[in-house]
């Protein structure tokens, strides 16, 4: 069974003493836009009751024997009502009344319907940072049973640095690792049948039982790789942070994951996809795993009894092997822990078992099936395992081919000059029930529209805000640049807080901290996404490369690679040129491909696109990024295609690539394709900032990003190079 999965993601941007500011958004949608709420802070009954169900939860004394460092109980009540206590207050809090709240609510029901209408399931990613919100059974909302029954909540963990994930080992079956640990008080022999049978579904098993360190670290970095680890024995960690596992009886059989990360990365960086610790109380294993750049593990938050951990594991692999999603597959496996609750034996239970996920890791599917096709495709690539990179084999390209012409067949009509009005009058009596077309959008203010400053938004203000004005002429749109600061979304945000801007354009979301001043300032902002925008980089023509992964982009503007010989290049200086850091696209290679780390002192700051384009063409080593829409029909410089974790390299360009000498006659076109449907990793929406205050201004810019969403707006979005939403 392969059942369609969606993923929402709840992001919470900045939180003050009396709130959260939650963004949703659908990660594998690039039409559905983010809805922004705020969410009171969690109350103090809430908090208490949480705390009292952990404390006595943990004095149980079947799960007290588990506890490695047993914890002190002040509680004075049972485990189950305080259980219960905390579902009564969870239910409480998320469902206040307030506005935003409620609109956020409907919001979520709307989106419930249209995927039950379409057949398909939703799970959720919570990316809440180091907030208490991950420790809550979110899970227990009813609102969230009774529109999305099947979803299972996982929470995001993140590496350190933006290191790409590695694929699936080229072996020829999948192989699972199961490691067995410290024994006592546990039937590991259970969890040993489980993971054996994985053998009728074609897989590989190895086991170790209690082995030394140095028998466990030699099968990390000797054997050929696996794609599913399994631990099963003792573990803990300390305020969700550092953690340690038992491997054998012996006193030197505790390890902390600091003391043999480098042994267990070269396991990841074999292409290890999933670990599973069926143990107890992983919660800062999770976080130690993610940032040695493992994609997915699964973990118990609190120490889990023998007779949970069995039938957790047993559902989740009979689920898995069965083809459901992940987020399915661990739905369904704690689902089947509910009688542990109900029979108030464990109470609580349900709420133990925690999926957590590099988003990176959701651009791809993971199901057995999956895994099982990337070894079906070892065989027939295993002749060039050898090159420098995979060549896409016949089965990529007849999938490619096939969904190029899917894409074709169903790409919507444009709407054309001559189903869309070119003036307001004509527009009134337009007749259309729908925003296709400028002049259906209502309540278009009059007045001076200053705006601003993102550079990544020249093509979009030349081209499509000339055809705002033919409909709206009383709607005069006029750029507005800072008198001293160099022009980029940082500055045009800023402008906009200070008041001297209607709204902002920006190629990059809001941040915290300039949520906070609008906040601080008593009003709020609001981004609101209206195409998506590919970022390149370009080279001098005459540089031979094939391609660059992320990696080694990450080491070239950290200035750690510092010749272009060291990633397959010829022996040349490397010139990494960069915008200054008030730009967005600036901001968003920063915090999505360096990880917010600063720049290398090599980089060569230049104020413009144009300037560094220029740069680039007379300097064999240089290098540049930016906006695609703005380097890839360029004469004088090359785009460098990109690694993808498949070992495919991908350009931004459509092939073939068009040479200086034939530039401008022809010039290279944007692989429009492979950025809709994600195959070019290196992509990110643009938006316009709103300020919320109620006043004209507000009016004005979400008149203005209503515009730009109408089919006549996206269809001018894209002429200008950039990626419709709708």
């Amino acid at each position: 069974m392969n059942i369609p999965e969606n993923l929402l993601k709840l992001k919470i941007l900045d939180r003050s003493e009396s709130s959260f500011h939650v963004s949703l958004t659908l990660l594998n949608s690039s039409s559905f836009e983010p809805v922004d709420a705020f969410l009171t802070a969690p109350p103090p009954e809430l908090l208490a009751a949480f705390k009292n169900w952990h404390d006595t939860y943990c004095g149980l004394p079947i799960v007290r024997q588990w506890r490695l460092t047993p914890k002190s109980v002040s509680a004075s009540g049972s485990c189950d009502q305080y259980k219960d206590e905390v579902k009564h207050f969870l239910n409480e809090w998320l469902n206040d009344s307030n506005v935003q709240w409620l609109r956020f609510r409907e919001k979520l029901i709307y989106l419930s319907g249209q995927l039950r209408h379409s057949h398909q399931e939703a799970s959720i990613l919570l990316d809440a940072g180091e907030n208490q919100l991950n420790h809550f059974p979110l899970q227990e909302w009813q609102f969230l049973r009774e529109h999305f029954p099947n979803s299972e909540i996982g929470l995001r963990v993140k590496s350190e640095g933006e290191k790409e994930i590695q694929p699936p080992p080229l072996t020829q079956k999948i192989r699972v690792l199961i490691l067995i640990g410290t024994t006592e008080g546990l039937n590991t022999s259970k969890d040993l049948e489980i993971v054996q049978r994985l053998e009728t579904q074609g897989a590989e098993v190895k086991v170790l039982v209690t082995p030394t360190s140095e028998e466990l670290f030699k099968i990390f970095r000797e054997d050929e790789g696996y794609d599913i680890f399994v631990f099963s024995g003792h573990s803990r960690s300390e305020e969700d942070k550092l953690g340690w596992i038992y491997i054998n009886d012996n006193p030197e059989g505790c390890i902390q994951i600091d003391d043999f990360r480098n042994n267990f990365k070269c396991l990841i960086d074999k292409g290890l996809q999933l670990a599973i610790f069926n143990s107890c109380d992983g919660l800062g294993l999770a976080h130690q795993l993610a940032k040695l750049n493992l994609p997915r593990c699964i973990v118990m938050r609190e120490p889990i009894p023998d007779p949970v951990a069995i039938r957790f594991i047993e559902e989740f692999f009979r689920n898995f092997t069965q083809n459901y999603p992940l987020f399915r597959s661990v739905n369904s496996a704690k689902i089947s822990l509910e009688e542990f609750d109900q029979a108030r034996k464990y109470p609580g239970a349900m709420w133990l078992p925690t999926l957590c996920v590099r988003q990176s890791a959701l651009l791809q599917p993971f199901t057995w099936q999956s895994l099982k096709q990337s070894k079906s495709r070892t065989q027939t690539t295993s002749f060039i395992k050898d090159k420098k990179y995979l060549i896409a084999g016949i089965l990529g390209c007849a999938l490619i081919a096939t969904a190029w012409g899917i894409m074709q067949a169903s790409k919507p009509v444009a709407v054309t000059e001559e189903t869309c009005p070119k003036t307001l009058a004509i527009a009134s009596q337009h007749g259309s029930n729908k925003s296709r077309c400028f002049g259906d959008v209502r309540n278009v203010p009059e007045g001076t529209i200053w705006h601003g400053a993102s550079t990544t938004w020249a093509p979009i203000r030349k081209d499509v805000n000339s055809q705002i004005k033919e409909i709206f002429p009383e709607f005069n749109l006029t750029y507005k640049s800072h008198p001293t600061l160099a022009p980029g979304s940082q500055t045009g945000i800023q402008m906009l807080l200070k008041g001297q801007l209607v709204f902002a354009e920006s190629s990059r979301s809001l941040k915290e901290d300039e949520l906070q001043e609008a906040r601080r300032r008593g009003f709020q902002l609001r981004d609101i996404a209206v195409a998506i925008d590919a970022i390149a980089f370009v080279v001098h023509p005459d540089l031979d490369i094939p391609g660059l992964s992320m990696n080694q982009l990450r080491k070239i503007y950290l200035g750690e690679v510092k010749n272009w010989q060291e990633v397959g290049g010829p022996d040349l200086e490397i010139i990494p040129y960069s915008r200054p850091e008030s730009g967005g696209t600036t901001g968003f290679f920063k915090d999505n491909i360096l990880d917010n780390q600063n720049f290398g002192g090599n980089i060569v700051e230049v104020p413009t696109t144009t300037q560094a384009i220029r740069k680039v063409s007379e300097n064999p080593g240089g290098i540049y990024y930016a906006s695609a829409p703005e380097l890839v029909p360029q004469c004088t410089i090359k785009p460098v295609p990109i690694l993808q974790s498949n070992g495919e390299f991908i350009a931004p360009y459509k092939d073939p690539l068009i040479s200086p000498e034939d530039c401008p006659e022809k010039r290279n076109q944007l692989n429009i394709e492979v950025f809709q449907n994600n195959q070019y990793r290196i992509t990110r929406k643009i938006f316009v900032i709103v300020k919320l205050d109620g006043s004209v201004d507000e009016r004005a810019g979400e008149a203005y990003a209503e515009l730009l969403l109408t089919d006549e707006g996206q269809d001018l979005i894209q002429e200008a190079g950039f990626i419709p939403l709708r």
